[in-house]
């Protein structure tokens, strides 16, 4: 049984090695990077997979003697696995056949009650749930208040990143929608799509953004680059989010924009890849209950009419 063993660990090492030279970074939707080294590194498979660099070295040693499923199955579709090498990967790591292919990421899951109740704690400031498709499973009122009523717009699907894109208040709300908050949004999907490139609802939103969007789809079509979520977003305060020369962070009084941080309260883990985000808004910010953000957009109220006349190119070219 030990030799069986010793044999299935040199030859999952062989065969972790072989699979990480067939691609290079750019064709997994990382940033290039100049380096000498065949194929991708095993911090590369890490950053693909959201799993730690030294987790991925340990496994590929042989020295991870029971490796989760969701773990096996991030690394077979990060490195787009056929089905037979899916098979031999489990089998090599396991000793086991492998269950059938999981679709974790594409089915809507019922949202925890705990993760709701947290949603609520956070009031005043906005939370939501999403997944790596940035479907929104929930959010808090707060979030009506600041950024978008989904309810009132069924043409945006319940989707955080057809809103950012297709909804021109999206504009009104983040002061630096243009050169910070949106090469952000399509950098995450990119990593999303490279870790799970069957994934029909990831591929389906960045189909439908580069439909409906011009400079989505010219961020899309841009080289890849290593961008980061904003951890300081600028921000609009209802009521003022006409852009114009009120842009100016808010002064003592209080006036224009304020400088938040978006925080994640539940990051992704293997199983559950969904985010709880919150947007933490300076103490003292006041908003007025009740109403939501396009309501008080006096930008929104101008042509109130023509917001979401269907034009299928929206967003800034």
């Amino acid at each position: 049984m030990s030799d069986n063993r010793i044999d299935r660990v040199g030859e999952l090492r062989r065969f972790m090695t072989a699979q990480r030279a067939r691609w290079t970074r750019t064709e997994l939707g990382l940033p290039h990077r100049n380096t000498s080294a065949p194929g991708i590194s095993t911090e590369d498979l890490a950053e693909l997979i959201c799993w730690s660099p030294a987790w991925v070295s340990i496994f590929e040693r042989g020295k991870l003697r029971h490796p989760k499923p969701e773990f096996l199955d991030a690394i077979a579709a990060a490195l787009r696995m056929s089905a037979e090498e899916r098979s031999h990967l489990w089998h090599l790591a396991t000793g086991m056949p492998a269950p059938p292919r999981p679709d974790i990421f594409t089915t809507t899951r019922d949202n925890d009650a705990d993760l709701i109740r947290m949603l609520k704690l956070v009031e005043p400031n906005p939370a939501f749930i999403f997944d790596p498709a940035f479907r929104v499973q929930a959010h808090n009122r707060a979030f009506v208040t600041w950024l978008c009523d989904f309810d009132n717009h069924p043409d945006l699907e319940q989707n955080f990143a057809l809103w950012m894109f297709t909804d021109p208040h999206a504009q009104h709300v983040f002061v630096e929608w243009r050169d910070v908050v949106t090469p952000a949004l399509i950098a995450r999907l990119r990593a999303h799509q490279a870790r799970l490139p069957d994934d029909m609802a990831i591929n389906s939103v960045i189909e439908s953004l580069c439909r409906r969007s011009r400079w989505a789809e010219k961020l899309w079509n841009a080289p890849p680059q290593v961008v980061e979520w904003p951890h300081n977003l600028v921000m609009r305060l209802p009521g003022h989010t006409a852009p114009g020369p009120d842009d100016a962070l808010a002064d003592a009084d209080g006036v224009a924009a304020v400088d938040a941080r978006m925080m994640f309260l539940k990051p992704p883990r293997e199983g559950d890849e969904r985010h709880v985000v919150t947007i933490l808004l300076p103490g003292g910010t006041q908003t007025e209950p009740g109403v939501t953000s396009e309501q008080a957009c006096p930008a929104c109220q101008t042509e109130p009419t023509t917001r979401h006349a269907a034009s299928p190119r929206s967003g800034a070219a």
